[in-house]
């Protein structure tokens, strides 16, 4: 039968393949992350017995290497070409009115003053943070994928934003101008979209589904109008069909949606993404990863996201049959010879 074994060095695992193993010629699969395959081969030799011996075992990792360090702790390697990898900069929201409400008591969430909340000023004081920390680091990012909620796109704004927008401007405002009061939304000026790459707002990143009125999103067109430079043709539905009243996302469902928003993201051809998201759909979505890791590798994924917080992780894709080339990648041999030759003035 076939059988998982975890974390086993060589000799554990010829015990374990002695006592599990019946018949001749089956395979076991070992996942010890979701970025690493291991296959384990068993042959049981003819014999007049069957022991440990007797058993044949051949160990492949594609993906890891093990090592021990001067005090004996185990360490494990990952491996893999550059191309079949993505960094993402995950930011969830900051603090919204609904966050003020609810820590207030729970029950406000359920209000629909709060229906698809706005930033606070505060929230809007730690995106401007954000933005300039971005800034200061350089980050690289060629795509900002956002949650269709208000919270969400405000961040973004705020995050991302490229200082006031003029009319005089070649493209649309990131977000237009528009008033507010100081208990459910702030005034601000247009701000500008100049010089960023594609802002794609995305129904898969949204917040925990249903009951709570401030996770119900407004008409796409009303999105479309307030925020002119986002790219809204992935919401396609004008109305919100996802969220319902009388019945809450359960945390598995919110799981297989942060692996389906995972899977989409793989697919884009870009290589440094950002993602303006949720809390909960954060923490569920990293729930998926990480577990055959460290204590700290663990707590560090793991950990709640605080408002407005960024952390930046690296996907990979060991199973991809294609993905885009390496933009780096430099042939070599006759490949290197020809550019030199090319280069050389007649």
């Amino acid at each position: 039968p076939v059988s998982q074994v975890r974390g086993a060095d060589l000799l554990f695992v010829k015990v374990e393949l002695a006592r599990l193993v019946s018949q001749c010629g089956h395979s076991i699969v070992h996942r010890a992350t979701p970025a690493s395959r291991c296959r384990l081969h068993c042959r049981h030799l003819p014999s007049t017995g069957r022991s440990m011996s007797d058993m044949k075992v051949s160990v492949t990792t594609t993906t890891e290497a093990e090592y021990l360090n001067e005090d004996g702790a185990k360490h494990r390697l990952s491996m893999i070409p550059l191309r079949y990898t993505k960094t993402i900069h995950f930011v969830r929201h900051g603090l919204g009115f609904h966050n003020i409400a609810g820590h207030e008591n729970r029950d406000n969430y359920k209000s629909e003053e709060w229906f698809d909340a706005h930033l606070t000023e505060v929230g809007w004081q730690q995106a401007e943070a954000l933005n300039h920390h971005i800034q200061k680091i350089n980050l690289p990012f060629d795509l900002v994928v956002v949650s269709p909620l208000m919270r969400a796109l405000e961040t973004a704004v705020g995050a991302f934003g490229r200082g006031p927008w003029s009319p005089s401007d070649s493209q649309p405002p990131l977000m237009a101008a528009r008033g507010g009061d100081d208990r459910h939304c702030m005034p601000r000026s247009a701000v500008s979209a100049a010089g960023l790459p594609p802002i794609v707002a995305h129904e898969l990143c949204r917040e925990h589904l249903g009951v709570h009125p401030c996770d119900r999103r407004h008409p796409t067109s009303f999105y479309r109008a307030a925020f002119p430079a986002v790219d809204f043709s992935l919401v396609t539905e004008e109305e919100d069909v996802l969220w319902r009243l009388e019945q809450r996302e359960s945390k598995e469902a919110i799981k297989e949606r942060g692996m389906a928003f995972m899977r989409w993201i793989m697919t884009r051809p870009e290589r440094n993404i950002a993602v303006v998201t949720h809390s909960s759909f954060l923490h569920f979505t990293m729930q998926n990863f990480g577990h055959d890791a460290s204590i700290a590798v663990q707590g560090e994924l793991h950990r709640w996201y605080e408002n407005c917080e960024m952390r930046s992780v690296v996907v990979a894709d060991t199973d991809a049959l294609s993905c885009p080339p390496d933009a780096w990648h430099f042939a070599g041999g006759n490949a290197a010879t020809q550019v030199v030759a090319a280069q050389v003035p007649a």
